[in-house]
């Protein structure tokens, strides 16, 4: 999975050919020419970033609207907000900032080997 993970990253950043036909085929009907597939190269880095982008933005208005998401531990869960509250601090710290964190946290988990 790991492997897989960084072959998409790179794919990600700096597309390659094969990658960029692959889409472009499904696309453009046209001759794909060198200038084509350089459009289509900057094209579908843009997409895979506004798709990653949209994702992470559907987890975290699911959490702010009160949705649950399948990728936080409950019990986990728990017992960070048990040590946040035994700290004497004048932070308060709320159960939708804490799924936010735990959101972004399993996003970049999912992005990030550890």
């Amino acid at each position: 999975v790991s492997l897989i993970k960084k072959v998409l990253h790179a794919q990600m950043n700096n597309p390659e050919e094969d990658f960029v036909k692959f889409f472009a085929a499904r696309i453009y009907e046209g001759m794909l020419t060198q200038k084509v597939k350089d459009t289509f190269a900057k094209l579908t880095k843009k997409a895979a970033n506004q798709y990653i982008n949209s994702q992470i933005n559907e987890r975290l208005k699911s959490a702010i609207g009160g949705g649950s998401l399948s990728v936080i531990d409950s019990n986990s869960h728990n017992e960070e907000v048990e040590c946040i509250n035994k700290e004497e601090t004048d932070i308060a710290t709320t159960m939708e900032e804490l799924e936010g964190f735990h959101i972004v946290k399993a996003i970049v988990r999912v992005v990030l080997d550890a």
